[in-house]
């Protein structure tokens, strides 16, 4: 099966989202944090209506005492039960046209401007958004390929998505690169959020850019790779388990502007080791804070360290492991509405900027 067909299938089996036309109050994004000549601008791409969830906050309690699901696997991709799943077309027109982006982070209000999150009830359990075309891969490996043939990997969610954004020019200004669009360039979005409230709730979902007006410095990739490929990381209710990828290579010289984990509810790290001419790692820690409905609940992972301090130098050939290291003695798994247990993951969103423009 294709990547691209295997992310969407989610929407067959999830509950379609109702989507409407609505405005919503969308608050101030703040000034730029990247560049302070660059702009910073919401976008929104519609608002949504999810339906109740009969069984309110206590479908997210069930994974730690039920044994109606399994938890392995990477079923996170496709959603659970409880998720509803909507796919949208943006374009670079609905953004800022013609456009470096340097940084872009995904957020969800009610239509009120206020956050909407799984403290109140929401729960986002992914958004992807990826360019429609094809991207040469920087990496050579089986595992990853989730990114090369969905086209580059734009701003995204996740349940530990927290407050941070995805980063495409370096933070201290070695040199200037970015996501490149133009007002033609098509995205397609996987949209899977969870209503934990027992009553329909309507929420916006919009885009927070910090960009360039034009096109300057390195054309970047965005890839989502996986360690431990489409079976997902081993998971054990006794003990930590760590599942440790094969060696990959990396394919052309560049840079690593960002790396960050990508974990579901169980996991404590995410770890990635790249040895070559020069060598680094990377370690990006679950951060648990949140309860469903706010008190009372399970915690989930409300963020991901990530590693984006200053560019890592890579060169062809350069070898990278990653670990997803999972601990369901310290957090259970998400439970879902039908009393499974939610799927794991274990994945780093790479951001590289090759020396070779494409």
């Amino acid at each position: 099966m294709k990547y691209s067909s295997f992310l969407f299938a989610a929407s067959a089996a999830a509950a379609a989202l109702d989507m409407q036309q609505g405005a919503c109050k969308l608050p101030s994004p703040g000034s730029p944090q990247i560049r302070a000549t660059a702009q910073r601008k919401f976008y929104s791409v519609g608002t949504y209506t999810l339906k109740g969830n009969p069984n309110g906050a206590a479908a997210a309690a069930g994974g730690s005492h039920s044994h109606g699901g399994s938890g392995g696997g990477m079923g996170g991709m496709m959603g659970e039960g409880d998720a509803q799943s909507f796919a949208a077309s943006p374009s670079g027109s609905t953004f800022c046209g013609t456009c470096t982006v340097l940084a872009g982070q995904i957020k969800i209000f009610y239509p009120d401007g206020s956050p909407a999150n799984v403290s109140n009830g929401i729960y986002v359990h992914h958004i992807l958004t990826n360019g429609i075309g094809s991207q040469p891969a920087f990496v050579r490996s089986g595992l990853g390929g989730l990114s090369g043939a969905m086209g580059a990997g734009f701003v995204g969610a996740g349940d530990d998505n927290g407050n941070r954004p995805w980063v495409y020019a370096p933070k201290d200004g070695s040199f200037e690169s970015g996501f490149q669009i133009a007002p033609t360039t098509r995205f397609s979005a996987q949209i899977v959020l969870v209503n934990y409230n027992k009553v329909p709730k309507t929420v916006c979902v919009a885009y927070d850019l910090e960009f360039i007006p034009g096109h300057v410095g390195k054309k970047v990739k965005s890839s989502l790779i996986s360690a431990a490929g489409m079976t997902g990381p081993k998971v054990d209710r006794g003990r930590a388990v760590n599942t440790t990828s094969s060696p990959m290579a990396f394919s052309e010289p560049g840079y690593i502007i960002l790396a960050k984990g990508h974990l579901h509810d169980g996991g404590s790290a995410m770890y990635m080791r790249i040895s070559g001419k020069n060598s680094y790692s990377c370690v990006s820690r679950a951060t648990y804070g949140h309860t469903v409905g706010g008190e009372g609940g399970q915690a989930t992972i409300s963020d991901m360290s990530d590693c984006n301090s200053k560019p890592w130098r890579i060169e062809s050939g350069d070898s990278m492991t990653m670990t997803a290291e999972y601990d369901l003695k310290s957090h259970p798994l998400r439970g879902t509405a039908s009393g499974g247990e939610a799927g794991v993951m274990g994945m780093f969103r790479i951001i590289f900027a090759p020396d070779k423009a494409w």
